[in-house]
C-alpha cells in the first residue's frame, strides 16, 4: 500500500504512508519511495533513533542530532516532578538504528511489542520524522485525526499566538496579560 507522493522533489520533507513486511527476524525495508526525502534530510548513511512516541502506541523514526536536542529538553526538567519523571522514561526507551546495506531496519522486540507490530509495519512520513504503526491502529488513529482535526488546529494556532505575543518585558514567547480598556487609543 502507497499513498506517498512520489513526483515531489527530494529535499521536501518526509511525506506518505507505506505498508511493508517484518520479516521474522523483526527486519523492514525503508520504503524507497521515502529514501530521497530521508537522504535529503538527513544523509545517504543516516544515523537513527528508533522510539516510542509515548502518546500514541506507534514508533518514532528520527535523525540522532534532533533525537539529543529533545533529550537535552527532557534533561533539563525537574526530576522531582513526576511528570517530568515519566517523560524521562519514555525517552530512554530508544535504540539505535542503522540501515543495513540491503536498506532495512531492525525492530527491536520490546519495541515491536510497544507499537503492536507483527507482521506488517506502515511508515507514515510526518515532514521531519517518520513515525512506524501496526496499519490496523494507524487507520483508526488517522479516523480519530479526522474527528478532531478542527479543535487541534485551533489549540495549535493558539498556542503560537501565545507564544509570538511579547511580554511585559519585551520578549517573545512568554504570554502577557491583556492591557485593561481605557477607552482612549494611544497614538503611535
Amino acid at each position: 500500500m502507497s499513498t506517498g507522493h512520489p513526483g515531489h522533489e527530494a529535499g521536501s520533507k518526509v511525506i506518505g504512508r507505506y505498508v511493508n513486511k517484518v520479516d521474522e527476524k523483526g527486519r523492514t525495508f525503508l520504503p524507497a519511495a521515502m529514501r530521497p526525502y530521508i537522504n535529503s534530510l538527513w544523509g545517504p548513511k543516516p544515523d537513527l533513533m528508533l522510539a516510542v512516541m509515548g502518546f500514541d502506541r506507534c514508533l518514532v523514526l528520527v535523525d540522532r542530532r534532533a533525537w539529543f536536542v529533545h533529550q537535552a529538553k527532557v534533561n533539563q526538567l525537574d526530576f522531582l516532578d513526576e511528570d517530568a519523571a515519566r517523560l524521562r522514561r519514555l525517552a530512554s526507551l530508544a535504540e539505535d538504528c542503522r540501515l543495513d546495506p540491503q536498506g532495512r531496519i531492525a525492530l527491536p522486540q520490546f519495541l515491536r511489542d510497544f507499537a503492536e507490530l507483527t507482521d506488517e509495519v506502515m511508515f507514515v512520513g510526518c515532514m521531519d520524522y517518520i513515525e512506524l504503526w501496526n496499519p490496523k491502529n494507524a487507520q483508526t488513529n488517522l479516523e480519530e485525526l479526522f474527528g478532531t482535526a478542527r479543535a487541534v488546529i485551533s489549540r495549535v494556532r493558539a498556542r503560537q499566538d501565545a507564544a509570538a505575543r511579547p511580554a511585559a518585558g519585551g520578549a517573545a514567547g512568554a504570554v502577557a496579560a491583556p492591557a485593561p480598556a481605557t477607552g482612549e487609543e494611544e497614538e503611535r
